[in-house]
């Protein structure tokens, strides 16, 4: 292997993740090479995502800002109904971001995100996403890592980081690594996530009478629940169901298992005047998984580092994937600059400790964050799918008591939800002007340009 080149991260995955970092190594000065398994970095595939204030200001840093304005929806609408589609609030609620961080959050249509990512790359970036690239070996040495991927090509590097989503590969080749040094390492379980809920997820044509940005939820006792959210051109329906046992199993659902999902839900309400078999026939596409719950002890191991799904992975309900996942790249971003920029020799590669020390950070900075991100996304699913436990009953309780109180929308995104956002960080490295400002100040400002 060689040794003492210049660093270079190797970066597991071209998912919006990925890409996101893709960017923010650029402009930080960091080398990178991105491996993606697909034959493309935009695949027609998933559903929505949501970014919020937070995310929206990393994108703003990154120069995507305007683009992502025009191909999204702001949040302007939210709609409760009952198992019988009876309407139990009708409210505006998201003004409360307006005021506490002068931004909302915004829904797109996850491919729309992939291209602006892709797309907004400079030809030289560009070329560093490589795809039908499937990783089958990450082997680490005392000065460098090599990923061999499935078409036998080697890539060398400083680092790995694994981006690779919930089933990440990375993880997997990690804790091997880790057993390999120290059978009695402390190391993150083989299946570390566990899943309680199914959710089945598609693109459909806005129905009629909605609007960009309006939110439809159905929240029912028998464990089944429904979210629909509109976008400029497109709406995206989310099927929830609780399982009947939790497992750790990765579960592939076929197009028979989707069409038996459609017709069991067909009567359920995605909001007024509006049942599931009133869009299902309509679909552009759809998938199914189940919803693995989980945040990882370990993020980092000698040269590999996990970030986004592969480390911690949240139900949809709350929107919070994606971000946390922008989160993870500005976070390890900022320290792998700032340790570069402290090497004694500049363009030399750190230690191995210096490297380590940098994941340890990374993880102390994003966990605790992480974790309230996390039971807060649980909640939101278990709110909404519950069951006949007591706390499927207490659930009930709270949602027919505080769908009467005046306002409670609006004060849970402002001393709840603006809370969790406004923790997020930016790139501290990149000064400039803070894009949205509010009553609630942001924990880690934008470093002002000096005049």
């Amino acid at each position: 292997m060689k040794s003492g080149e210049q660093f270079r991260a190797v970066i597991v995955g071209g998912g919006p993740v990925g890409l996101t970092a893709a960017h923010s190594f650029a402009l930080a000065g960091i080398d990178f090479i991105v491996l993606e398994a697909r034959d493309t970095c935009c695949p027609e595939a998933g559903s929505s995502l949501v970014l919020n204030p937070a995310s929206l200001r990393v994108f703003h840093q990154l120069g995507l800002e305007e683009q992502a304005r025009k191909k999204s929806a702001e949040h302007e609408r939210a709609v409760l109904v009952n198992y019988s589609g009876k309407t139990c609030k009708d409210v505006r609620p998201f003004t409360a971001f307006d005021q506490s961080v002068g931004q909302r959050p915004m829904t797109f249509h996850r491919q729309d995100v992939l291209k602006i990512l892709y797309d907004n790359l400079s030809g030289e970036n560009r070329a560093k996403i490589l795809v039908n690239k499937k990783v089958v070996d990450v082997r680490t040495y005392p000065d460098a890592v090599e990923v061999t991927c499935a078409d036998g090509s080697t890539y060398e590097g400083t680092i790995v980081i694994g981006a690779d989503g919930v089933y990440s590969k990375t993880r997997g080749f990690m804790r091997k690594l880790a057993l390999e040094a120290s059978p009695n390492a402390a190391v993150n379980p083989e299946k570390p996530y566990t899943a309680y809920y199914k959710c089945m997820w598609g693109t459909v044509p806005v129905p009629p009478g909605l609007s960009p940005g309006d939110h439809l939820d159905c929240h029912s006792d028998l464990g089944v629940s429904s979210m629909f959210l509109t976008g400029r051109d497109r709406g995206w329906f989310f099927m929830f169901g609780l399982l009947e046992k939790a497992t750790q199993e990765r579960k592939d659902y076929t197009e028979d298992d989707k069409e038996a999902y459609a017709q069991e839900l067909a009567e359920l309400p995605m909001g007024p005047g509006l049942r599931f078999k009133d869009i299902w026939h309509t679909r552009h596409s759809a998938g199914m998984s189940n919803l693995d719950e989980g945040v990882l002890d370990h993020w980092g191991w000698n040269r590999v580092v996990l970030m986004g799904d592969a480390v911690h992975k949240v139900t949809p309900n709350a929107g919070w994937g994606l971000n946390s996942g922008i989160q993870d790249v500005a976070v390890l971003t900022n320290l792998l600059r700032k340790l570069l920029k402290e090497t004694p020799t500049p363009g030399a590669v750190p230690t191995l400790e210096s490297l380590e020390n940098v994941f340890r950070a990374y993880q102390e900075a994003r966990r605790e964050n992480m974790q309230e991100v996390f039971d807060y996304s649980a909640t939101q699913t278990r709110q909404s799918a519950r069951d006949g436990s007591w706390t499927g009953w207490m659930h009930w309780l709270v949602e027919t008591v505080t769908s009467v109180v005046p306002h409670f929308d609006w004060f849970m995104i402002r001393y709840k939800a603006s809370k969790l956002v406004s923790a997020g960080h930016a790139l501290d490295f990149l000064g400039g002007w803070e894009p949205f400002s509010g009553a609630v100040p942001w924990a880690h400002p934008i470093r002002p340009l000096m005049g």
